[in-house]
């Protein structure tokens, strides 16, 4: 007894010391539970802002509290102690006396029930005013129990020791609490959503997420638990399929059909290694319930109809928040497993999260506007009261996207905002733009794009790119901003209010007028009808299509490229989704030729300070050309080689004779320097166009000019040229030598798949090969194995040719990709050319086969193996003393 007493004492001195610690926030200084400096009878000590001293006694019983035992209680805290302020606090039932008096000789006396959940409840309440006043987010009921808990605990801890508490260090203490707190939350929204009050029956936290992120979505008027009985003929045992969630609506991108769709949800603490298990079963009951819903003409056969299966698989931990959950899985979605009429998505945290967080970023924008998604106009819904519809409702192909377009408005003011998952780019910022004025054709009052990594760092940049658009319009209505993290202050309230006219076409402001603008190909983002003519090349295969929208978390089983293709101009593309696909189905019509320079140094400066010393001036470098460059010549130290800096672009022509949407031409240009051992500047140069090596070499001959005149390097230039050898047989055993791999960690086995020759006519020609000598005959050999040639392993032979060119296939595997490079090494068509000789060069090409094509960024593959073939090419040429 004695000792429950004790405990319940000193746990209702730490409460009420909370209590009033969060009470009178701003008139105290300290505060000190069983101060050891004062009388036992004290159990809390005040130190207030105006200089006073208040000491405290909590009194607490199960029983009454009589006038009497609180008068005596009031002189022994009066006795021996020296204050300006008294106060007893007396918890539990008073008698009539004691609760009608306030004081008892001059000690304040406070009457408090014996509720323990009630003097919780009390200090939850005055944590929330204490952060209110501190402009700091609202939390979560449990969140607020835990910090006063905490609290609680943090008192009682120091209690123990007298230990004086100031009010700069509690302020601190609940601030840095809830600084870590957010921090957490920041790194993963869906924490967020299991925390809503609810009318419903205690949910699962799978199911408190899903459910808020539908309503979220527009999604909110859903069937829950469809379920059917079957017997499975595998197991042969009797099993339900079920699905959590089904909606209908009318499809916002399609006229005259009727979307089904159908959502099974699985929440993870992290995720599995393996979700093969979990993957085929959620396709063999969506494909079982919708077979029902077919058979019972709850999907009207006779009508148009868009089927899509959603498999809504989240993790709450922070290190799979930005996962890429669906490209580890998406082989499992296989053709045999999927029915033909059917769309079936993944949804991983990562696209999960960018709809969350562009949603909630867009409902803080003119907070009191509903969220509309806006529906791009396309050949399947361009009937008259299609034309600039928007509403709250997320068209399910937009589930998995990485651009979204939301439209805020009123009758004064349109704002329609862009939000991004792509990495903010100067580049990729142009076509956004461009996407955005042809998407509602230049209507609005204004447009914000939004960018999760944007900082005013860039604010420069954006100017330079609405400038360059020459419209005086766009620099008034277009600006970029920071998209937030969700926080829960920004979705308690789940359910996105209806407009008058959710339906409306967006009506253009006279006084505002229309945005125009020339669009370049280059620069723009196409969508819809746009990607048609790109689309119906012969270069793109309806299974290059089916593996794009893999890596989008979107499978079917069909194979119509037709139908694809269909998909295709409904959804919405990044810059870099784009990208990645122009690189899957490889619409460069060749590979692109690599040309070394070699510049002697005379200083040990490292590259990066060489170029932050040198000053070039590239401002006429296209003088006199028919063509311009994409971008200003700026060289960056390359990402994942720091020593090598990079200039890359692509230089522009137009060509009036094909369609408008591909009338312009781009041809790469890349340019970059690096040191190498045995002290030279190694200066390569990658391109195919005439117009670009023009480009290159003034670029280059500027760069120099500064090396020169800053010391870094002596006046002269190494380029490797057929000329250079000192016999035919050192020119054949150099090209040659690129057969041998011995010290390559990247290429596992090679071979010979082509020769170019002539006969070289100043040597004496055996008679066997004299056939082959007239008319300066060009002797080219394609096939396999040619290091077998007998000819090509005498001396004789290689002494009495001209060997120009040879190429090697090489065999790789890359983290578990394999597939050949095919390398050709060859001086420049150096036998057209009279007197014969011309650069040393080669061009690469990656044989996209099906694993390469599995890659979800091509460019970083070939990059990889582009490295080892310049790192092979510097080896044989400093072996041969050529550098």
């Amino acid at each position: 007894m004695g000792g429950q007493h004790g405990m319940r004492g000193y746990l209702l001195q730490t409460i009420i010391t909370v209590l009033d610690s969060l009470s009178q926030s701003s008139n105290w200084q300290t505060v000190t539970i069983e101060p050891n400096d004062e009388s036992e009878k004290v159990d809390i000590k005040w130190e207030l802002t105006n200089g006073e001293k208040k000491l405290v006694q909590v009194k607490s019983s199960q029983n009454t509290i009589g006038f009497a035992s609180a008068k005596k209680w009031v002189a022994e805290l009066k006795t021996d102690t020296l204050a300006d302020r008294y106060e007893l606090i007396c918890i539990g039932h008073t008698d009539t006396k004691l609760n009608e008096t306030d004081d008892i000789d001059g000690v304040k006396i406070v009457k408090k029930p014996l509720d323990f959940d009630l003097l919780l409840s009390n200090s939850i309440v005055k944590l929330d005013e204490f952060y209110e006043k501190k402009n700091r987010s609202k939390l979560q009921a449990t969140i607020k129990q835990i910090l006063v808990n905490s609290l609680n605990f943090k008192f009682g801890h120091d209690s123990i020791f007298g230990k004086t508490i100031t009010k700069e260090d509690f302020d601190n203490v609940l601030l840095n609490w809830l600084t870590a707190i957010e921090k957490h939350v920041s790194k993963n929204p869906f924490v967020q959503f299991t925390g809503f009050d609810s009318e419903e029956p205690v949910l699962t936290l799978e199911q408190v997420i899903t459910t808020n992120f539908l309503k979220l979505i527009g999604w909110q008027h859903f069937s829950k638990d469809l379920s059917l009985d079957y017997f499975d003929d595998k197991q042969v045992s009797n099993e339900t399929a079920t699905v959590d969630y089904y909606i209908t609506f009318d499809s916002k991108l399609k006229d005259s059909t009727t979307n089904h769709i159908f959502i099974n949800s699985l929440h993870d603490y992290k995720y599995p290694e393996s979700a093969r298990a979990e993957i085929r079963k959620f396709i063999k009951v969506t494909n079982i319930i919708t077979e029902d819903f077919k058979a019972k003409r709850k999907i009207d056969s006779e009508k148009v109809n868009g089927i899509f299966n959603i498999l809504f698989w989240i993790s709450t931990d922070n290190d799979d928040i930005n996962k890429d959950f669906i490209y580890q899985n998406k082989e499992v979605f296989r053709n045999e497993y999927l029915e033909f009429d059917q769309h079936y998505f993944l949804v991983d945290n990562a696209k999960a999260n960018f709809i969350i967080s562009s949603i909630v970023t867009a409902k803080n924008y003119r907070e009191d506007l509903p969220v509309k998604f806006l529906y791009p106009i396309t050949e399947f819904n361009s009937s008259f009261n299609k034309i600039g519809k928007r509403g709250s409702q997320l068209p399910p192909e937009y589930i998995n996207t990485n651009i979204l377009p939301i439209i805020k408005e009123n009758s004064e003011k349109i704002s329609v905002l862009l939000f991004c998952s792509d990495p903010y780019n100067k580049e990729n910022l142009k076509k956004i733009i461009w996407f955005l004025i042809r998407l509602t054709s230049g209507l609005a009052n204004e447009y914000i794009v939004y960018f999760s990594d944007y900082s005013m760092d860039f604010q420069n940049e954006v100017l330079d790119v609405l400038q360059s658009f020459d419209n005086n319009d766009i620099l008034d209505k277009v600006s970029v901003k920071k998209s937030l993290f969700v926080e829960t202050s920004q979705i308690a309230d789940l359910s996105i209010p209806n407009t008058a006219d959710l339906s409306a076409t967006i009506e253009a402001i006279q006084s505002e007028g229309q945005l125009r603008i020339n669009p370049i190909f280059k620069e723009q983002l196409p969508y819809g009808d746009i990607l048609k003519p790109i689309l119906n090349t012969d270069k793109i295969g309806a299974q290059d299509l089916k593996i794009f929208l893999s890596h989008k978390g979107i499978f079917l089983k069909n194979a119509d490229k037709r139908k694809l293709m269909d998909l295709m101009v409904s959804l919405l593309f990044s810059p870099i989704e784009l990208e990645n696909f122009i690189n899957l189905i490889n619409v460069k019509e060749r590979p692109v030729s690599s040309i070394p320079y070699f510049l002697p140094t005379i200083t040990e400066t490292p590259i990066s300070e060489i170029f932050n010393q040198i000053r070039p001036n590239f401002e006429n470098i296209t003088h006199g050309l028919q063509a311009k460059l994409n971008s200003p010549v700026v060289f960056a130290p390359d990402p994942d080689q720091p020593g090598l800096f990079v200039f890359s672009s692509h230089v522009e022509k137009k060509d009036p004779t094909k369609h408008i949407a591909l009338n312009t031409i781009w041809e790469p240009i890349k340019i970059t320097y690096q040191k190498i051992n045995g002290g030279f500047i190694l200066n390569n140069v990658e391109t195919n166009s005439k117009d670009a090596k023009i480009i290159a070499n003034r670029i280059n001959t500027i760069i120099k000019e500064e090396l020169l005149e800053h010391g870094h390097i002596a006046d002269q230039t190494t380029e490797i040229k057929f000329s250079d050898f000192t016999s035919n047989t050192e020119r054949v055993n150099f090209l040659l030598s690129f057969n041998n791999i011995d010290s390559s960690n990247i290429f596992i086995r090679q071979d010979i798949k082509g020769l170019k020759y002539i006969f070289d006519e100043s040597k004496e020609i055996p008679e066997i090969y004299k056939d082959r000598t007239e008319k300066e005959l060009i002797i080219l050999f394609r096939g396999k194995k040619l290091e077998g040639l007998r000819e090509l392993s005498e001396d004789f032979f290689k002494e009495i040719i001209l060997l120009e060119e040879i190429t090697i296939s090489y065999y790789f595997e890359v983290k578990g990709v394999k597939s050949y490079l095919s390398v050709r090494y060859d001086f420049s068509d150096a036998l057209k050319i009279r007197p014969i000789d011309g650069n040393f060069r080669s061009q690469a090409y990656l044989h996209k086969n099906y694993y390469v094509k599995q890659v979800r960024k091509i460019a970083d593959l070939e990059k990889i193996l582009n490295k080892e073939v310049e790192r092979l090419k510097i080896e044989k040429l400093q072996r041969f003393g050529k550098i």
